[in-house]
């Protein structure tokens, strides 16, 4: 009951399933299917409106502000909320970066571990 008090408080659709007597696993599939399917074409719907190309290109970057400081001055003397990670294009492209680079590598783990000679 408490489930289910739950499930209408929060206007969510509410089954009692149970895999090992099949029931209503069919149901829970195809609804969650149904959903599934109907949240990508409301995605693909608004990428039709999306003008193909944003902000600039790669190579016209500006290099990453790296200081500790993410208010950076303008020259009128207005802050600018630059995060460290992102830059900022007068045109208002934003180019974003990874704080971490990922070498697909795997650590050692050999390395760490106690050995007795």
């Amino acid at each position: 009951e408490e489930a289910e008090n739950l499930a209408k408080r929060l206007r969510l659709r509410f089954y009692r399933t149970s895999v090992k007597d099949n029931l209503n696993v069919e149901e829970v599939f195809r609804y969650l299917s149904e959903k599934y399917l109907e949240q990508i074409n409301e995605v693909e719907e608004e990428e039709e409106y999306l003008p193909k190309t944003i902000g600039t290109s790669l190579m016209d970057s500006e290099p990453i502000n790296n200081s500790k400081d993410n208010h950076v001055k303008e020259k009128n003397g207005t802050k600018n909320n630059k995060h460290k990670y992102r830059n900022h294009h007068d045109d208002g492209a934003i180019k974003l970066e990874p704080s971490k680079r990922r070498t697909k590598g795997k650590k050692s783990v050999v390395k760490d571990k106690c050995v007795i000679l």
